[in-house]
Formats: structure tokens, C-alpha cells, sequence
């Protein structure tokens, strides 16, 4: 359905956040209430807003309602071997599909009928409309559920006469009147006591007398029966009284799928149908308390379509059309619902769009739509608006974009051909034919926008219909000019040019993809992009050996120019991510960048695998295999293994397999040091060898939360001089690793690291990984090695503190600079995807402080803070417990 801005649209608002509701069984018991029931609202008349004057044709609601007969057809069961052949299934998700009930059936057959009248299309829902007769004559209203009240059959007999009625009268068919009758005679013989029962039914009884009031009346009229009027007088005089008592039942009485709405229209529809000057002296003096929206709660979509029911049985009785405005807001605000164009809406309004119900769908074609559509014209058209451009996005100057509007057939009879055409900042037209219940999207063509600021494009259509206000319709949006953004990206400590990709992200523009790119000239490092004025996120892709980076806030101004330059250093890591595809990056990146290490991302089976030059730009190598069973070193990632240690490289290897897969290869002996002793040794916990100067206080734990958890074939190994066992497996007192120092610095682990969880007192990867590249002479930004960016080495020490830890709603986060800098705050999770990020600079020396809040977005768990700009570095972790 469409989007459309309308009166009352704020009504939308008062429609709170709730979890999604659970879903019930169409009868519901006393315990069922107590589970769902909402506090009530308790004292004065309703604060409302007053409904704009705006014509009812200017929406296509016989399209919506069409829609919705459609929905109702794909929700009808179609086997005609099925015992429930013909009924309405409750709604679109598994549990509720399996519900077929008699009084979601008779609703359908009124709406389809309904239809048959407005639009003399007597065929397409024939069929249906025989097959759910076939139903409800199966399963009589009379019959359903109940045990403790009767008031489900009750409602379900005041649908039979809705259906029957409205059938008989389209299709000249008196076939179900007999039906119908003894339905009426139900009604008639089963009143519902208001007191002397449960809370649950004290509320909701006479909410259901006002709707068996209402029906039974307008059958009793129709098929002059004097006593089934003079009993809907009676119940509907009670209910009168019911609510004279206290009229903030018209607004706190939300039970099942009814509410206060509920028994007004029945008083209206009897007591006030048959003595208007009466309803006319009192309701004035109790609409005041009746709702326009209803509060958050199971089914609420449902309490307020009872609403929108309500205040057109008033407006019937009153002849005020303010009681239509309150009606047709929520109307649409409840169209609004279908968010997934399928003509359905859920019963609660925070369920999703495939909890989609049949019931309350029928409801809004019945209660909401219907009264609008009986005061439709005959021939109308209805500018429904601009399909494109968005206003919600701007457009940039002298950039052609679509023009696209939504024209529709508003009345009751087919249109025929209609001109669009489109002025103010553009001209165009185009033309279309409008059949019946029509809404037709008009292409206009191209438009380039030469003036900057708000802009207005306006449509109309010709010849106009019935009612003249819906011919035309206006967009305001907003056109961008340019700026550009320049500069240059370099090395930080030699000045020399890098070659880099940039990426500029305007913060107007939704999606992951960037407005502009660009690329620096490799001999200058220099840099220069046409960009829309705004505010942009830019993020540096820079060559190897560098690690991305990235600025926020960098604001274009128009016909200016903004200057960003990025200093980088290189990363003294790579890491090789050779999993075959998996995602198991995480389980590496976050525990380097934990450990103060900045690593480069080289992705096997994006990029192929790299070259012995690519390893040689790096003070040490982490290449990880995760699954792979086989292939798990090829002969080109032997060769660039094997030339970087013979050069004197620093590698650790990790990974399940690699043994057994080169067990007949000499690249296992000769390179790796070891021959393969065991496959799928069963283990999962590894022990450092006393005395190792990596490994020698260390022990991981490859099984439970915090790992990989894919450790099912971990290989046993025997080292070759000059190589020695690092690890063990104790229960096996087996090797698992190894550790050479000719040529080159060799951990080799015959497992997975990723799998390591530290539970139990264990080391983490974190710890391992920091003990592995302090052995390979690797300073970390935040370790004791750190060199330049060394807190010994500085006046004042960098530092990166959070409280309190664990965190709840924020945390504050404290850091010290030795010196000016602009850095930035990116918060990750154990799997190392960034969750936050936070420009900081630029910063004078000093201390300072910023407060980080996660939100409704992040869940409970570990999260690591890592400060870091040019000369800054550091990383601490905090909890989150929700």
C-alpha cells in the first residue's frame, strides 16, 4: 500500500514499541487476558488532535480495499479434500495458518461482497465466496468454541447476519437466509451477563453486546422482524447504560479483539439508528472519551480499526464530519501497516510483515474502508503523488534523475485516459489510462536540476474528476551543489606518495555504498574529487604493507573545498586469511588489534595468494587455514612460505589438516620441519613445553564459548632438527606445535588457533598471538617492546581506560595523549567486526574523556576499544551486560 502523508498522521505516533505479540487462538480465556491485558486508563476525556479538512477522495481507497479482497483470497484454503476447505486461515505465519475459523470466513464473504456491490463485478470473488458458504455451513457460528462464556459465538452469529445480508442483497441468492435466522435467534436467546463474572469478562461482554446490538438490529430491520429489533434495543440500551456509568470505558476498555469502539457503534447502530435526536443530545456529551488510537497491546491494530468503526457510526448519527476525520486517520494509519504491499496487516502493530492477518485485514475493509468508499463518486482521479524522486534524498545539481508519479482511478466506475503533467522547477506531461481501482506509476522522463537549495515540482491531472482538490499534488526536495574534497595520502615517517583508493560516504545518501571514489596519482600520493556539499565519511584503501583508515565528519561547503591528508604507517603484520571462504578472520583480528598490533587483511581466495614480495614488506606473517582438509597449501603459497623464512621471515601457521595433507609432500619436512604422525587426534587441549620461550606458560582450551568451535581433526606432528616441540597434547604427550629458528622464525600449530576460548583459566588468543610476535621481535603499540610509540619512551603515556566495566547504558572512555593528534575510537566484538566508530580529533596533548552508549543494537559480551591515529595506538576491553 501507499505511503502518504495524512491528517491525524500523528495518531501514528502514539502507537508505542512493544515486543512482538504472541500469537492466540481466535477464543480467547480468562487466562489468555490476563497474560495480554494492558493497564487501563484511567480520567479525563481524550486529548486529540483535530483532523485537517481534507477530502475523502483524495485517497484510492477502493484500490486498497481491493487489495485487501485479494489478501483474503490467498488466505482462503483451497483443497476441497481439506476439511477446512473455504475457510479463512488466521494469518500468514505457520502457527497461525494453522487456525481456520468460521468467524474469520463470514468476514471474508461480507468483504467480498462489499466488493461485488461497489464495483458490479459479480465473478471474480464468486467462487470464494461458494467455497467459504460450504465452510461456515460445516462449522455454523452457533457451534464454535466456549466453554466458561458464550461470547465467541455471539460474535461469531453477529458476523453470520453482516455476511448474509450483505450477500442476499448483491447476489439475489436467499439460499443462507435460513442461516442467517437461526443465528439471529441465537443472539436472541444468549444475553452475556455483565457482573457476576471474571474481571476479563466484565470488560468484555458488553463490548460484545454492543457489536451483537448493532448487527442484530440492522437484520431485524431488514427482514422486519420486530422482535430481533426490539431485543438489539434492549441489549443496546444496556450498553448505553454501561457506558454512561463510566465513559472512560470508551477508551480503557481494550479486550481481546475489541474495544470501547466496540460498544459505541453498537448504541449507535441501535438505540441512536432508531432515536437519532437522542444520540444527537448524547453523544457530544461522551465522544469526548472515546479513543482515536489505540495503546500498545495485543491485537491493537484490531482495537483500533473498532475505533475507526465507531466514529463512522457517529458521524452517521451527528452528520459531523470531524467524527469522519478521526475515522479516516485511522484508517490510513492502519493501511500504513501493510509495509510489505500484500493488502494484509498484522493484529498487533509491532509484529512483522509476515505475521500478516486475515481477520483484521477483513475488519479494516469492513469497518474502516467501507463508509469511506459508499460516499465515493461515481468517475474521480486522485494525484496520489511522486513516486520518484524520494524526498528524503537529495538530488545533486545538473545530475539527471527519474520522474515518476502515482496517478489512480479514485472512483467507482473505470476512468479512462488522464494527462499527468508535472510543473514548477520542471515541465513534462505524459498520459495514461486509469481502468477501475487503478494506481498507475507515470514515467515523465529525465530531470536535471540546475538550481541548488529546495526546489518544488508540482503534478495535476487532466481532466480532473468528481472531486477537484485530489487533482493535484506537490514534492519539495532538496537539490545538493558541488565542492570538492583533495589532498594526499602518504607514508608518515619518510613523506613518500602511496597509492591509495578512497571512498567518500555522504551521510544524506542511505546504503553501504560510497557517493564518490577516488584514487591517488601513485607518484604524487595526491588526490582530487568532485563531491556534493554535505557531510562525508572518508575511508582510505591504501597499497600494501598500509591498513585502511578513515575520517569522519569532513564537511564539503558549496562551491569549497575541503582537505584531507592521511600519514600512515606501515603494519608490521599480515595476515593470511586462507579458510577456504569461511569467516574466520574474526577470531584473529580482534585478539591482534586487542594485543596492539596493526595487521594487514590479505584474503586468499579474494586477492589469490600472495607473493613472497607481499610477505617481505611485513615484520612478521600470520597465516591461518580454518576447515580446509585438503589443498590447504598450494604450490604457490608453499613458495611464498618457503622464500620468506629462507630471507629470514617471521611465520605462524596455524591450522587443523595441513599435516595430514601433506604427509607425502616433502614441503612438510623440509619447510615446515616435521613429519605427520597422527590424524584426528581427539584433542582439545594443548599444553606449552616448559621452558619454551613462546609457549612455555601458555595452555589453550579449543573447545566451548569464545572459539571457533570447528576443531574435529587436529593433527599430532613430529618436529625435525632444528625444530622442537613448543606445544603437547597432555593426554597424549604428543606434539602440536612446533617452533624453528632457522632459517627464519617458524611457529608452526598442527590445530587451529581460532578455536581457542581461554575459559578455565587458559590463555587467550590474545595472549597467545602477543607471545608468538614479541618472540618475532614485533612491537606492540601497547606491550613493553613498543619502541617509538613506547609509554617508556614518552613524557606523557598514551593510555585508554573505560568505567565502568562491565557497562550497562554507557561507558565512559578515558585516554591520554603525549601529544596533538587526531585519532579515532573503534569499538569491535569477538568476532573483530567494527560495531562503532567515533572521529575524536584533532586533540591538543592531555587527558580526555567521551562517553560511548551501545544502544538497543548490541547484545551482551566482550567488546574491545582501540584508539588509534598517527602515533597513537592503544586497545583495553569492556563488558556489556544487558
Amino acid at each position: 500500500m501507499r505511503k502518504i502523508v495524512l491528517p491525524g498522521a500523528a495518531l501514528a505516533a502514539a502507537c508505542l514499541a512493544v515486543p512482538l505479540s504472541a500469537p492466540a487462538t481466535p477464543y480467547w480465556t480468562t487466562e489468555d487476558y490476563l497474560r495480554h491485558a494492558s493497564p487501563a486508563a484511567e480520567g479525563q476525556p481524550v486529548s486529540r488532535p483535530d483532523p485537517q479538512a481534507r477530502s475523502l477522495e483524495a485517497y484510492s481507497l477502493i484500490y486498497e480495499y481491493l487489495q485487501i479482497c485479494d489478501f483474503l483470497a490467498g488466505m482462503q484454503e483451497s483443497d476441497p479434500s481439506s476439511p477446512d476447505f473455504g475457510g479463512m486461515h488466521e494469518g500468514e505465519s505457520p502457527n497461525l495458518w494453522a487456525i481456520v475459523e468460521t468467524d474469520n470466513t463470514q468476514e471474508a464473504i461480507r468483504v467480498w461482497s462489499t466488493y461485488a456491490a461497489l464495483s458490479g463485478d459479480l465473478e471474480t470473488y464468486r467462487g470464494n465466496i461458494a467455497a467459504a458458504w460450504v465452510y461456515t455451513l460445516n462449522y455454523p457460528a452457533y457451534s464454535e468454541e466456549g466453554s466458561d462464556s458464550d461470547y465467541y459465538r455471539v460474535h461469531n452469529c453477529g458476523w453470520a447476519l453482516v455476511a448474509e445480508c450483505r450477500y442476499r442483497e448483491v447476489y439475489g441468492d436467499a439460499a443462507f437466509l435460513a442461516y442467517a435466522d437461526s443465528c439471529a435467534a441465537y443472539l436472541r436467546t444468549h444475553r452475556l451477563p455483565y457482573t457476576g463474572v471474571s474481571e476479563y469478562y466484565t470488560r468484555l461482554h458488553p463490548l460484545v453486546e454492543g457489536w451483537a446490538a448493532g448487527t442484530l438490529y440492522d437484520y431485524g430491520v431488514e427482514q422486519s422482524d420486530s422482535a430481533s429489533v426490539a431485543h438489539a434495543l434492549d441489549v443496546g440500551g444496556d450498553v448505553r447504560d454501561w457506558i454512561q456509568a463510566n465513559p472512560n470505558r470508551l477508551n480503557n476498555t481494550e479486550v481481546w479483539a475489541m474495544s470501547g469502539g466496540t460498544a459505541l457503534w453498537g448504541v449507535c447502530r441501535s438505540v441512536f439508528t432508531a432515536d437519532p435526536v437522542a444520540g444527537q443530545a448524547w453523544l457530544p456529551v461522551h465522544l469526548p472519551y472515546m479513543d482515536t488510537w489505540a495503546g500498545p497491546g495485543t491485537w491493537n491494530c484490531s482495537w483500533s480499526v473498532w475505533y475507526a468503526h465507531a466514529w463512522h457510526a457517529a458521524a452517521a448519527v451527528t452528520q459531523d464530519s470531524t467524527c469522519t476525520g478521526y475515522a479516516l486517520a485511522l484508517v490510513d494509519t492502519l493501511l500504513d501497516f501493510d509495509s510489505d504491499n500484500d493488502g494484509g496487516i498484522p493484529a498487533t502493530s509491532t509484529d512483522p510483515a509476515t505475521m500478516d492477518q486475515s481477520w483484521v485485514s477483513c475488519y479494516l475493509d469492513f469497518m474502516g474502508l467501507e463508509a469511506l468508499l459508499n460516499q465515493a463518486p461515481a468517475l474521480d482521479v486522485a494525484a496520489l503523488g511522486f513516486f520518484l524522486p524520494d524526498p528524503d534524498i537529495p538530488l545533486a545539481q545538473n545530475q539527471p534523475c527519474e520522474v515518476k508519479t502515482l496517478a489512480a482511478s479514485a472512483g467507482l466506475q473505470p476512468f479512462g485516459e488522464v494527462t499527468v503533467t508535472v510543473g514548477g522547477a520542471w515541465s513534462a506531461s505524459a498520459a495514461t489510462f486509469l481502468d477501475f481501482a487503478d494506481v498507475d506509476t507515470v514515467s515523465l522522463g529525465l530531470w536535471s536540476p540546475s538550481q541548488t537549495g529546495m526546489v518544488q515540482l508540482t503534478m495535476s491531472l487532466t481532466p480532473g474528476g468528481a472531486v477537484a482538490a485530489n487533482d493535484t499534488a506537490s514534492l519539495w526536495v532538496e537539490v545538493l551543489g558541488w565542492g570538492q574534497i583533495a589532498g594526499s595520502v602518504c607514508d608518515q615517517v619518510s613523506g613518500a606518495p602511496l597509492a591509495a583508493d578512497l571512498y567518500f560516504y555522504h551521510d544524506r545518501f542511505p546504503g553501504s555504498q560510497p557517493l564518490h571514489t577516488a584514487a591517488t596519482n601513485p607518484s604524487t600520493g595526491q588526490y582530487q574529487v568532485a563531491a556534493l556539499e554535505g557531510a562525508y565519511r572518508v575511508v582510505v584503501d591504501p597499497q600494501i604493507p598500509y591498513t585502511d583508515r578513515e575520517m569522519d565528519g569532513v564537511v564539503v561547503a558549496l562551491g569549497g573545498a575541503a582537505t584531507v591528508n592521511f600519514s600512515l604507517s606501515p603494519a608490521p603484520v599480515i595476515l593470511v586469511d586462507d579458510d577456504g571462504g569461511d569467516d574466520l578472520e574474526g577470531y584473529y583480528t580482534a585478539p591482534l588489534a586487542a594485543a596492539g598490533y596493526d595487521a594487514y587483511s590479505w584474503n586468499r581466495y579474494q586477492c589469490g595468494p600472495p607473493a613472497a614480495a607481499d610477505l617481505a614488506l611485513f615484520s612478521a606473517v600470520v597465516w591461518f587455514t580454518g576447515n580446509e582438509t585438503s589443498g590447504t597449501l598450494d604450490s604457490a603459497e608453499q613458495a611464498a612460505v618457503e622464500a620468506c623464512l629462507n630471507a629470514g621471515g617471521s611465520l605462524l601457521l596455524s591450522g587443523q589438516n595441513i599435516a595430514e595433507d601433506l604427509a607425502g609432500d616433502p614441503f612438510l619436512a623440509q619447510v615446515l620441519g616435521c613429519s605427520f604422525t597422527q590424524p584426528h587426534s581427539g584433542q582439545f587441549m594443548v599444553q606449552g613445553v616448559p621452558g619454551d620461550p613462546v609457549t612455555g606458560n601458555l595452555s589453550l582450551l579449543l573447545a566451548g564459548a569464545g572459539g571457533a568451535g570447528n576443531q574435529t581433526s587436529t593433527d599430532v606432528i613430529a618436529p625435525l632438527a632444528p625444530a622442537v616441540a613448543a606445544m603437547t597434547y597432555p593426554a597424549l604427550q604428543a606434539p602440536a606445535a612446533l617452533r624453528r629458528e632457522t632459517p627464519g622464525k617458524l611457529l608452526y600449530l598442527a590445530f587451529g588457533l581460532e578455536a581457542a576460548t581461554g575459559l578455565i583459566g587458559t590463555s587467550t588468543r590474545e595472549e597467545f598471538l602477543d607471545a608468538a610476535l614479541q618472540w618475532f621481535g614485533v612491537p606492540s603499540a601497547v606491550g613493553p617492546g613498543a619502541g617509538p610509540q613506547s609509554a617508556a619512551a614518552l613524557p606523557l603515556a598514551y593510555s585508554l581506560s573505560l568505567h565502568p566495566n562491565p557497562f550497562n547504558a554507557g561507558v565512559q572512555v578515558t585516554f591520554s595523549l603525549p601529544s596533538a593528534a587526531q585519532p579515532d575510537l573503534a569499538v569491535y566484538d569477538l568476532g573483530g567486526r567494527r560495531v562503532a566508530f567515533l572521529p575524536l580529533g584533532p586533540l591538543p596533548a592531555g587527558r580526555h574523556c567521551v562517553s560511548f552508549h551501545p544502544g538497543a543494537r548490541l547484545s551482551s559480551g566482550l567488546y574491545f576499544f582501540r584508539l588509534r591515529g598517527p602515533g597513537v595506538s592503544a586497545v583495553t576491553s569492556a563488558a556489556l551486560v544487558k
